[in-house]
């Protein structure tokens, strides 16, 4: 609203400028005019009244649109808006449910009206043995199993849980219960749930694989964009804790500052804005803005920028070189690295991190923001990305790999490969 109001100010006083300008530019045409008058030259007149008014067209398509404005209300932008990470399961389920007459369905082959006429085989309870291979649609009414090397060549929709055989090759599968994919099964497409999805080992999943509740990912499978709420890896028979156990920090208010200083070259902080009541002249105290802390105790180097151990950060930051964050660190701001990214084990970042190299985390850290590369990031064992009731992204450009026990609330994606290792 504030941003609002200063916007209308700075309008109000551009139309006075403008009205100043336009007095003053009829002002000067009739000082022009009225000493042809003794002259009485009337094409003179006619040339300088045409040559006016053609300088000032151009402009009069903006000047009428700044005093009589058409669209000068604000864009209807729902500023927490997020995308839903179940789309394009939800939209084929919907399109096929109301497609279908749902109340009156018999088991059986059918037609549907899709983008084209497509055939649809309807399933009171979908049990498609070992080695077959499916060409049409199907919607189970139920739960769904497949055996070992299933081939369904277009889109499935169950209404219960399914349980996906090994080595299975499937185009794109939405479910409204549990999923539970066996080992090596490659998804073409997407895979979604409204319940939990587990994914076995060496799995591939496609362009989206989402769940609105947990996804556990075994070893070894591989993905492009993944959400769940939480993303858990690892084996899951070798897992030595819950979700429950995990412990996370108290939410803390993050620093909202205005002002950058620099440390050297190589290094800027985002320090507290003046306090009222400052005058101009009068700088901060070193220790209140902790830049003094930075200068003394962190390693700042032509090459490199170091943290040590078990420092407390309460300032965002920009390292221009490469970053190493030692650990046991509790970094209480955000983070932008212009290099490569190293932290230590055990750190707790509650900002977000934004990388234009590669990022290599450490096992045991938390972070509560979002994690951003232009690079490669590596998540560490038993890392813990975001916490519950609240989104977070993982982005990687050209790689993203996630060790075993670690826990993300939200999406991964990138656009090269992302596995668990």
């Amino acid at each position: 609203m504030a941003e609002n109001n200063e916007i209308s100010a700075k309008r109000i006083k551009w139309k006075g400028y403008a009205f100043i300008f336009l007095f003053f530019f009829i002002i000067g045409i009739i000082i022009i005019l009225l000493p042809m008058e003794r002259y009485n030259s009337v094409p003179i007149l006619t040339v300088i009244v045409i040559f006016f008014i053609m300088l000032l067209f151009p402009f009069m398509p903006g000047i009428l649109e700044y005093f009589m404005p058409r669209d000068d209300s604000y864009l209807p932008i729902d500023m927490v808006h997020t995308k839903d990470p179940l789309f394009f399961g939800r939209a084929f389920r919907n399109l096929v449910v109301s497609k279908m007459e749902v109340r009156t369905l018999t088991p059986g082959k059918k037609k549907i009206i899709l983008s084209k006429k497509e055939d649809i085989e309807v399933l009171e309870r979908a049990d498609i043995p070992e080695g077959e291979e499916k060409t049409d649609i199907i919607y189970s009414m139920s739960e769904m199993t497949t055996g070992d090397n299933v081939y369904l060549q277009k889109e499935v929709y169950t209404a219960g849980s399914a349980k996906i055989g090994k080595y299975n090759l499937i185009r794109a599968f939405c479910a409204d219960g549990k999923i539970d994919v066996g080992a090596g099964t490659e998804i073409i497409r997407w895979l979604h749930s409204e319940s939990n999805i587990l994914i076995g080992t060496n799995c591939r999943l496609g362009r989206s694989a989402a769940s609105k509740s947990v996804m556990e990912i075994d070893v070894g499978t591989q993905f492009t964009g993944i959400f769940g709420a939480p993303i858990i890896s690892g084996n899951r028979d070798l897992r030595g804790f819950e979700e429950g156990d995990l412990r996370f920090p108290p939410p803390i208010p993050m620093p909202d500052y205005e002002e950058w200083e620099y440390i050297n070259k190589y290094l800027s902080v985002n320090v507290p804005r003046r306090k009222e009541g400052y005058n101009e002249g009068v700088e901060f105290d070193p220790e209140e803005k902790g830049t003094d802390k930075i200068r003394n105790e962190w390693r700042i180097e032509d090459k490199i920028i170091e943290i040590p151990q078990r420092t407390t950060v309460e300032l965002n930051f920009i390292a221009r070189k490469r970053l190493i964050v030692a650990p046991h660190c509790d970094i209480k701001a955000s983070i932008k690295a212009y290099e490569d990214m190293v932290i230590g084990e055990n750190t707790i970042i509650h900002g977000n991190i934004f990388v234009e190299g590669d990022l290599r985390m450490s096992p045991g850290c938390k972070v509560l923001g979002n994690i951003f590369s232009q690079g490669e990031i590596y998540l560490g064992s038993n890392t813990t990305v975001g916490r519950r009731g609240s989104v977070k992204s993982v982005i990687g450009k050209k790689l993203v790999e996630i060790g075993i026990n670690t826990v993300i609330y939200g999406y991964v994606l990138t656009e090269g490969i992302g596995r668990v290792v």
